[in-house]
Parts: structure tokens; sequence; C-alpha cells
């Protein structure tokens, strides 16, 4: 053994001997029990588990009397047995009318749910009517039909309330708004109809500057009018404080935007904007301050053409026409329900109160002449009334006004809308086409090619077409061959919308256009087929006074901002 292993043993030995003396196996023998200790007081006592309660017998879910009862019935028992199975025989009736198909019609209010059943709030006002149709149920069962009365539901309100919101979300819609599932629909119907269609799927909306910079106006634009030039195009709109703004579609300036010019030939609104078709160089204005001017855009000068200046209220122009059947001829309306007509080949000398001819009691929104006869107009009032005249038959006899000594045309006849109507425009084809506050564009066929009406160019001066009650005073026998469901609610900040012709379209094929509030433009054929929904992203107001250009397929649009948009 060497030094080193010995040096190593008395170590070990050493070292054991220190351990013995400290004593360490009983130290840790005690600190075992100590955590044994503390993991028994702190460990969860189980509970016991509950006994199982002994298992009810199942009881039948019904039991016939008769054979539970070990005795003969009673006279009260049998009566009980019978009304049991009576009730039995009602709710299984009912549940076979539940599940049944509804026919005939009913209100959205019938048909409301209770959603705690899932059955009808108000089964009593449709299954009733299903049990009185049911052939095998006698007279006698009336108390089966009223069994099925319900108490009024608690949130009826609420029910209410949501058929009033469904109510105001369906006003909104339009016919445009479902123009491709239209399109579709109408896939291979007729070929003129597919061509037009086709013809306006090149349109775009005018991009030559960006349309947020085309601001004719700095009020809320109430008219519209394309001028019939095709190579230099001008386009004007008048606003509701009497500015007139003339853009040159087809220039820029020098930085790049529209060329606009504003003018201000009137001191309230104005009312129509039309050209003179003797003379397409002079624009023809009408005015809500009751006066109509002309201005000569080859000559820059604005003149007064008349003045509507007959008492000390003021009398304002509503609408102003002209028709290629006598282009000297202009023809007004005024806010009071009068028409009057002036030749502007001679010099306004005033207006007496006997020369205006009374046509509605309320304004006249609108009005539209004859474009084959000059002598034949056709208004829009706000008495809810359509009304088509003879202007060749003036007399007191004809008024049907409350204001008397008044002189009235010849009317042919009326037609009665439920709310106000709001414009009638009339084309080449005797077509008229209106609409207002009821949310639909009606449309009128007097050519002769629809019962029960002859062609209205050979209608006299005294004809009048027959009504159902000969009686009226009024007559209510216009009525539309189409009704087009449009929204026309445009509330305060919107112009009224109003469906305008296009005039003499190049084409042949006769189509008016009417903005849409889902900010478009909606375009219709004659007949009330859908032929274009003209929108864009960049279009961010509603265009709400439309106007068509005479010959080609270009229409312009003015917005309540003063801005316009253009699609050709």
């Amino acid at each position: 053994m060497t030094d080193l292993e010995a040096l190593r043993k008395e170590n070990i030995k050493r070292n054991q001997g220190l351990l013995k003396k400290l004593n360490l196996d009983a130290l840790n023998k005690s600190i075992a029990d100590d955590v044994r200790v503390k993991k028994e007081q702190t460990r969860p006592k189980r509970k016991p588990k509950p006994k199982p309660k002994p298992k009810e017998p199942v009881l039948p879910t019904r039991r016939s009397r008769r054979l539970a009862a070990p005795h003969e019935l009673t006279e009260d028992e049998q009566k009980a047995n019978l009304e049991e199975e009576r009730a039995r025989e009602r709710q299984e009736k009912l549940r076979i009318l539940r599940s049944q198909k509804l026919t005939g019609s009913f209100t959205l209010g019938d048909l409301l749910m209770d959603r705690s059943s899932g059955n009808l709030k108000h089964e009593e006002r449709v299954l009733s009517e299903k049990l009185k149709e049911e052939k095998e149920i006698k007279d006698e069962n009336d108390d089966e039909i009223q069994s099925i009365k319900q108490e009024e539901p608690e949130d009826e309100d609420v029910d209410e309330q949501n058929l009033e919101f469904l109510l105001h979300l369906g006003e909104k819609y339009s016919a445009g708004d479902f123009f491709e599932q239209i399109k579709k629909r109408d896939a291979g119907k007729s070929s003129d109809l597919t061509k037009a269609r086709e013809e306006f799927e090149r349109v775009e909306l005018y991009k030559k500057v960006h349309p947020s910079s085309i601001k004719a106006s700095y009020q809320r634009i109430t008219t519209m009018h394309f001028h019939p030039s095709v190579t230099d195009r001008l386009v004007c709109a008048g606003d509701t404080n009497g500015s007139l703004g003339l853009w040159s579609v087809d220039e820029v300036t020098a930085e790049g935007e529209a060329q606009i010019t504003i003018l201000k030939p009137h001191g309230r609104s104005i009312s129509k904007i039309v050209h003179n078709p003797a003379n397409a160089a002079e624009i023809v204005t009408g005015s809500y301050d009751g006066s109509v001017r002309e201005m000569d855009i080859t000559k820059l000068k604005s003149r007064e053409v008349l003045n509507i200046d007959i008492s000390d209220d003021l009398i304002g122009v509503s609408d102003v026409n002209f028709s290629p059947a006598e282009p000297n001829l202009l023809h007004l309306t005024t806010l009071e329900g009068s028409y009057y007509s002036h030749d502007i080949r001679e010099p306004f000398r005033g207006m007496k109160a006997n020369s205006l001819l009374r046509l509605h009691d309320k304004k006249i929104g609108s009005f539209s002449v004859s474009p084959n006869l000059y002598y034949q107009i056709a208004t829009a009032s706000l008495d809810r009334s359509l009304r088509v005249w003879d202007l060749r038959n003036v007399s007191t006899k004809n008024s049907l006004s409350d204001f008397g000594g008044s002189k009235a045309p010849h009317l042919y006849g009326s037609y009665t809308s439920r709310l106000s109507v709001s414009t009638v425009d009339w084309n080449s084809n005797d077509h008229l086409v209106c609409n207002g506050y009821d949310d639909r564009i009606q449309l009128f066929d007097f050519s002769g090619n629809r019962k029960p009406y002859s062609a209205i160019k050979d209608w006299e001066k005294n004809y009048r077409p027959e009504s159902k009650n000969s009686d009226e005073t009024i007559p209510n026998n216009l009525q539309p061959f189409n009704s087009i469901r449009h929204n026309c609610q445009t509330g305060r900040w919107v112009t009224i919308l109003k469906a305008r012709w296009q005039k003499s379209p190049s084409d042949k094929y006769q189509k008016f256009a009417i903005a849409n509030m889902n900010r478009s433009i909606d375009v219709y054929d004659e007949s009330g087929n859908l032929l274009a929904h003209l929108n864009d992203e960049d279009l961010t107001a509603v265009p709400a006074a439309v106007s068509f250009h005479p010959s080609q397929n270009w229409v312009v649009g003015g917005s309540s901002s003063g801005k316009l948009c253009l699609f050709n």
C-alpha cells in the first residue's frame, strides 16, 4: 500500500466518525414523519356515496278511465271522457291544419310567428278560414273554430315596429335595382329590346375630368336640359337660387378642369329650362320669381319674355314648354294651378287675371304639350291628379275650380293617384309617363294601339272617354296600361324625381330616363321594359334632376350639391 492510499483510508475513517456524531439518520426520519402527518391533515375526506334511489315504475301518459275504472262510469265521468276525446280531436285537426299550405291572400301581420311556440300568433285569422273551407266540418262545430283563438301576445308592439321597418325598407326599392335579374329573365324576348340594352352597355360615366369636379351650381340643382347639339355639347343646369350653370362638355380649361359658366338670371328657383325649337341658340328659363327669360348664346344677351304680375302676391312659373307642332307658342303653368300661352314673336304687353286658365286648384308641378298637336296638354298636380285637356274649347262652363269666374279648357279625362303626381311627359307616339309620391311610374297609351282608348289625335274638342261612374264631376277615366315600382321618396334635400322622354331618338326607339335613389339613373322604353341601370363607383350622390339628349343615348343628371354627371 502506497503512502497516498494510506492517507486516503485515514480520511475516510475520520469522515465516518464525524457523520456518526451528527446523527443525520435520526434527523432524516424525523423530517419524513412530519411531512407525512401534514399530508394526512390536508387531504380532503372522501364523501360517502349516496345510496341509489329506487326507480319509480313508469306510468302510461294517458289511461282510459273506462279501462281503469273497476266500476260502471257515472254520467259526469262519461261527459268528462267525451270532452277529453273532443279536445284530442281538435288538437289533432289543428295539427293537421298547421301543416297544410295556405290559400288566399293575407297581410304580413296575419303571418307573424310566435317565437315561443313556433306557431302563428293570429291563427284565428288564417286557420279559421281554412276550417270554414273544410267540407266535412258542419255548422254546429263553430266551437272548433273559436277554440283556435289565442290571447294577444305581449310583444305585439315590437312586431308592429318590425313590420313598419320592413315596409319602410320595401319602399326604398326600385325596379332598376334588380336590373341584372330582369335582363336574365327577358333574355331572348325581343331583338329590339336586346339591341337597345346592348347599346346602353357601351354607355359609361364621363371621366374626361373627375366627376366630383364638375360643379355647375352652388345650390341644389332643380332642373336640367341637354342642348340638341351633337358636336359641341352643352348642358344647362338651374338651381334653387335662380342660378344657371352652362357646361361645355367637350371643352376643358387650361388647368384641366370642366369648362363651366354660372349666371344668375332669376331671383328664385329655376323650374324649367328648354330651348326654342325655332332657334336652338336661344335658351328659355322659367322661374318661381314669376318670370320667363330667354338667353341667346350667340349674342350673349338675356331678355325677359314675360312676367306674371297681376296681383300683389307672387305667382311663380312652375313649368314651361314648347311643342314641335307650333314652335313659336310658349306654354307655361303656375304654382297656383293656372295655365297661360304666349306667342314669343309678339312683344309682351302684360297679363290680365282672366287670361289665366284654371286647370287645378293646387300647384301644377309639371305639364307636357303633345308633340303632334299643340292644343292637347297633360298636367300633373299636387291635388293627386293627372289631367288631359283640349285647348280649342275654352269657357267658364268647363271650369272645375272652386274659385268662381275662372275659365278652363275642355277636360278629356283624369287619373287619380294615391298621393301627389310630380310630373307628366308626352312622347311623339302619344305615350304618357308620370310618377309621383306613390312610388309608381305610370304609363299611358293613347296611340290607339291599346284598348279601350282610340287614338288621341282623333279626339274631338268635346270628346270624353267613358267613365265607370258617369256622375263624377271630374271623371277618373284614364287608366295606365303599366305600373312600375320606383322609389320616389326624395325627402327635403333631394330634388323631386321626374321621368323625361327622349324627344327625338335617332334609333327610333322611344325611351325615358328617371333618377334612382340608389345613386344611379334608370332607362325604360315606352312599354315599361328596363333598358339600363346607369351607375358608377365615382357617382356619390343621387342625380335627381335628369335630362336625355334629344337624339343621342346620352343622359345627364344633377345632384343636390350642384354637381353634374354625364353618361355617354
